[in-house]
């Protein structure tokens, strides 16, 4: 072996460095940490690595009655301002606008199944535009669905769910399109379009999903449920 000190060598049996002098302490025998493995046994190199613990899946629950109405997480709205976050319109969102538009499909719901929308004159117009009949259903019962919607996107909100602002967005959109077609299917039965409204709805979608992705992009780290 040789000195660790000066590099000398000397015999394995030797205490002291015959040079320097220095002690020497003999290297131990390597012992692996891992027992070695008998005939067919596996190395545990080769050994199949156990399977990662299965992500848990975010299934789709349907909410209760009383789920769709429940109140903004005020501990969450709280964390949110005394980090210097604005939550205002959170707030407009889920206790009023929301609520509103769910409101305002399901007026338009029950005017167009029910015929209303025409101020008793439904029977003489479906006579004169038979196709139409067809289409105030259909907008009927999508109008129906929205109500569902606003109100499934509130409660997300509320519950400053990770997926709530994209379901959003995308509901702004979606109701714009809506009313597009609904207004351009309109024009190509009876030749008739309110100019206003069609502007109106085409505008107010765009500025709208434009306004709020700005918003909550700004609070996406917010949403984690």
């Amino acid at each position: 072996m040789f000195c660790n000190q000066c590099g000398t060598q000397v015999p394995e049996t030797a205490s002291f460095c015959s040079n320097c002098g220095a002690a020497l302490s003999p290297i131990a025998p390597y012992r692996s940490a891992a027992p070695i493995p008998g005939p067919g046994q596996v190395l545990p190199q080769q050994a199949a690595p156990s399977p990662a613990p299965a992500q848990a899946s975010r299934s789709f629950k349907m909410p209760t009655l009383s789920e769709l109405f429940v109140g903004y997480n005020k501990a969450g709205v709280q964390y949110a301002e005394s980090t210097g976050i604005a939550m205002r319109w959170y707030k407009v969102l889920t206790l009023v606008l929301l609520y509103l538009a769910a409101l305002a499909n399901a007026y338009n719901a029950f005017q167009l199944l029910t015929g209303n929308a025409y101020e008793g004159m439904a029977s003489y117009f479906y006579q004169a535009y038979p196709a139409m009949h067809i289409v105030d259903i259909l907008i009927g019962l999508i109008s129906l669905a929205f109500v569902w919607l606003n109100l499934y996107a509130r409660m997300r909100l509320a519950q400053f769910g990770r997926e709530a602002p994209r379901l959003y967005l995308i509901l702004l959109i979606a109701n714009a399109v809506i009313r597009t077609i609904s207004a351009l299917v309109t024009f190509a039965i009876t030749g008739y379009i309110d100019n206003a409204t069609f502007v109106g709805s085409i505008a107010g979608g765009i500025v709208g999903y434009a306004l709020n992705r700005i918003y909550f992009s700004k609070r996406q780290h917010l949403f984690t449920a």
